[in-house]
């Protein structure tokens, strides 16, 4: 919980919600505060470093960084207060192609399965990247749809020289959608009745791809 953002500040432990000490547990010196980074509004600063003065307003609005993780839906995200930040992102996988159908008329009326469709990408803002499996093949058997791939990086704050997304910003996540399966193609037979190839059974369908995702944990 933030400090306020106006009015008299304590040093030291009390309650109100107006101590420093309470807030970021770094002691009743002050020269304990020199040079940690702080945060304002969703947004990342750092306190003089020592042999630089603190003033007391510089606690007006302050906030101490803490940990914390999610798990992502797709969207957009703010990016919270952290020095360290991993992300963590997989690509869905791809649907399984499905069996195609047999004939027993004379080679002919029967359909083809259908190939399983490929999995979503995912990201968090760029920072990270999956891609999608691909889809299964139809064939005489079902066939598997692949894996998508993983990428999972630490980042360290901007504001403290690394190159992750700066704090309070807003970036794009996509979970890695699962790839829908492909249906199985119908088998033919003769119609004796009929003296025609007609339709029979659905050959099995391939199996659905399981969905990716997009985490993040930071401290």
């Amino acid at each position: 919980m933030a400090l306020p953002s106006s009015g008299p500040l304590q040093l030291g432990t009390q309650s109100g919600g107006s101590s420093i000490n309470s807030e970021f547990q770094y002691g009743n010196d002050m020269a304990s505060y020199q040079g940690v980074y702080y945060g304002r509004g969703g947004l990342e600063f750092r306190f003089p470093v020592p042999g630089n003065p603190i003033d007391m307003d510089t606690f007006h609005g302050a906030t101490k960084i803490t940990g914390g993780s999610a798990s992502l839906g797709a969207g957009n995200w703010t990016v919270p207060l952290y020095n360290q930040i991993t992300l963590s992102v997989a690509g869905g996988n791809g649907g399984g192609g499905g069996q195609d159908g047999v004939s027993s008329c004379f080679g002919a009326g029967a359909n083809s399965g259908n190939n399983g469709n490929a999995g979503g990408g995912a990201t968090i803002g760029g920072y990270v990247n999956g891609a999608g499996g691909g889809g299964g093949s139809h064939g005489s058997n079902t066939s598997p749809g692949g894996s998508g791939t993983s990428q999972s990086i630490t980042f360290t704050n901007p504001a403290q020289g690394g190159n992750g997304p700066p704090s309070g910003t807003v970036v794009s996540v996509s979970t890695g959608t699962a790839g829908n399966q492909g249906t199985g193609g119908y088998n033919a037979y003769y119609n004796n009745y009929y003296k025609t190839c007609a339709p029979g059974t659905q050959q099995a369908s391939g199996a659905n791809g399981n969905a990716g995702y997009a985490n993040a944990a930071w401290s």
